[in-house]
């Protein structure tokens, strides 16, 4: 069911005022007046990279940060994080793949 919005106009003025509050709400648009967004999107995208989307693959929910961590856990050093982390990503893909066919999932 959705939402149904209304009002009984008694007058012209009336009538235009409340459309012009009506149309205040079909903007979508975002002010940035203190001009912080920029900065604010820059943090964002460096420290959560790919959280800024709706993600609908529960691999971005549970899988990334799980190979994440066991990258971080293992290995001291940013690139051999890194490099544990495509491993871990790889041998991860292949056994989904594997299981997805046994179990006759269509993968992509």
């Amino acid at each position: 069911m959705t939402s149904v919005f209304g009002w009984m106009a008694t007058d012209a003025e009336q009538s235009r005022r409340m459309m012009e509050v009506v149309d205040q709400f079909r903007d979508s648009t975002t002010i940035d007046d203190l001009g912080l967004g920029g900065i604010r999107d820059a943090f964002s995208d460096t420290l959560f990279p790919g959280t800024s989307t709706l993600h609908t693959r529960i691999r971005y929910a549970l899988f990334v940060p799980w190979l994440m961590q066991l990258a971080s856990d293992r290995n001291a050093t940013v690139p051999e994080m890194s490099g544990a982390f495509a491993r871990s990503e790889f041998q991860l893909t292949q056994s989904l793949r594997i299981i997805a066919l046994a179990l006759d999932i269509e993968t992509l």
